[in-house]
């Protein structure tokens, strides 16, 4: 999912960013996790969130110069 998402991203911005001074990028936080009964969804959303702000955190760091 994360991999079909960045293609998509990507596409866009070489069709449609290329002459702008930025360029769009995705978070995504995905944590793989087995069916139970005993799940609990806030702690996989939890997982899930400290996933996504690791991601973002490094492409704050990214410039357009360097996505291309």
């Amino acid at each position: 999912m994360r991999n079909h998402i960045e293609a998509v991203t990507r596409e866009y911005n070489i069709k449609y960013a290329a002459d702008k001074p930025y360029i769009i990028h995705t978070s995504v936080g995905v944590y793989p996790f087995v069916c139970s009964a005993t799940l609990e969804i806030g702690e996989l959303l939890s997982h899930a969130d400290i996933l996504l702000y690791e991601e973002k955190k490094h492409k704050r760091s990214i410039l357009k110069s360097d996505y291309e």
